[in-house]
């Protein structure tokens, strides 16, 4: 078995025990565990100890416990967003749950506060502490995300209203910009997955930047170098969601592999960027956007292929229903667990609204690019009209009858958690099976020519 593939098992073995027991007690199993598997198994790889222990420690000094004192003093870190604070981190560590705080005066801003601990209230998944401020610092944002915000300002000016709200989003990653009843709509017609940042954009960063560096007289590693600088400062310089992280992750290894000449497996790439991602945050793993976005990606990568086997015909639409019918399918637990939907036949509004989507999204960055020399004006025009009929077309389908409807049934964690270790369980027995077959293909007729 791949090491890539055991880490990845030891990590969320990890976060498993984490989630149930305290720290001394994951400590204590993670540490027999390791240690069971050298006496027993002798594995050489330094990577298979080195790294459990590493996110363990991770886990125990960087994500707080969430219990507090009265009167306590904490620290944190928090976003406002119109008097509803997001609070990101309390004395510099990551939370366990979801945590807002309200502070209706502020503008909104990223915000260090000192405060004594009031009242802990939950609702449903939702913490709401109450403090007592005592210090306000707000942050100022960096030069990347202040240069970035005055392209954008600057290539919005005549747009309207929806223009400007979903360009934020779809180029800053601020998704909250778009207003409820559009985001209604693009959830209903299940195209939402067009405006959180995620691979489709970061494969459309690269494309662009790659498109306008071969137009230079430049060596083919040093355009490498050119795509993989500027898509880090654009990373940089935006609002950060887990999709965009695993993304942009899974991006840099495959401009590494470019540049050092190595081919990229995709599906160890994947792999390593869960696992980054949750040494970045560990708690991320419990938030929608890391599990559609992971769980998308590896219907793309491990079940489109194993279905695809079965059509034999060449149709591209064909095999583009199959794919986005897959990827549904495969998401509909979270969906139901999340949200309470299922997305029925919104199938065929994908094969419509995706590619649209997807022109609206490219040309979005070139005219931020543009707008870099002054010359967004030029191509503006040509972005509000794909708007306006991207729009148009999402409106159109809103109006279709079952494209999404209600599920309020069974929610139960373990049907979902079971369905896919199941469907998983299933996929790596089969790639190990046949990984086997051939080793064991490759050793006979190395046997023979001996």
């Amino acid at each position: 078995m791949e090491i890539t593939y055991i880490l990845l098992g030891e990590i969320l073995g990890i976060l498993l025990l984490f989630q149930f027991f305290s720290s001394w007690i994951v400590i204590s199993i993670t540490l027999f565990s390791l240690g069971t598997v050298y006496f027993f198994t002798k594995k050489k790889s330094i990577l298979i100890y080195i790294i459990p222990i590493l996110f363990v420690i991770r886990l125990v000094f960087g994500v707080h416990s969430g219990d507090f004192d009265y009167l306590e003093n904490i620290r944190l870190k928090v976003e406002l967003n119109r008097g509803v604070g997001k609070v990101l981190k309390i004395d510099n560590k990551n939370l366990k749950n979801l945590t807002f705080v309200y502070m209706s005066e502020l503008a909104d801003g990223k915000y260090n506060v000192l405060g004594e601990f009031k009242e802990l209230e939950k609702k449903e998944d939702i913490d709401i502490i109450s403090i007592n401020r005592l210090e306000v610092e707000k942050l100022e944002d960096s030069f990347l995300e202040k240069y970035f915000e005055n392209r954008v300002e600057g290539f919005i000016e005549k747009g309207d209203r929806y223009f400007k709200r979903v360009y934020r989003a779809i180029i800053l990653g601020e998704s909250r910009e778009i207003p409820k009843e559009l985001r209604e709509k693009f959830n209903y017609v299940g195209v939402s997955h067009l405006f959180a940042l995620s691979g489709l954009h970061i494969g459309i960063i690269i494309g662009v930047i790659s498109f306008v560096s071969s137009k230079f007289s430049i060596s083919r590693d040093k355009r490498y170098w050119v795509i993989l600088i500027g898509l880090t400062l654009y990373f940089l310089g935006i609002k950060h969601s887990p999709s965009l992280i695993r993304a942009y992750i899974m991006g840099v290894i495959f401009l590494f592999g470019k540049i050092l000449y190595e081919n990229i497996d995709i599906e160890k790439s994947l792999a390593v960027s869960f696992i980054v991602s949750l040494f970045l945050n560990p708690i991320s793993i419990y938030e929608v956007s890391f599990k559609l976005s992971y769980l998308a990606v590896a219907a793309i990568i491990f079940i489109y292929p194993f279905i695809i086997k079965f059509y034999k015909g060449k149709s591209k639409t064909v095999k583009n229903i199959i794919l986005i019918g897959t990827i549904q399918i495969f998401l509909t637990p979270i969906l139901i667990k999340e949200f309470g939907t299922i997305q029925l036949f919104s199938i065929f509004s994908n094969l419509i609204i995706v590619p649209l989507g997807s022109l609206y999204i490219t040309l979005a960055f070139i005219g931020l690019l543009f707008e870099n020399f002054g010359l967004g004006v030029v191509i503006f025009p040509f972005v509000n009209i794909i708007f306006k009929l991207l729009i148009k077309v999402v409106e159109i389908f809103s109006n279709i009858p079952m494209l999404t409807i209600k599920y309020s049934g069974n929610k139960d964690n373990t049907i979902f958690l079971l369905f896919y270790v199941i469907i998983f369980g299933i996929i790596f027995y089969n790639k190990f099976k046949m990984e086997g077959k051939k080793d064991e293909k490759i050793y006979r007729r190395t046997k023979i020519s001996q």
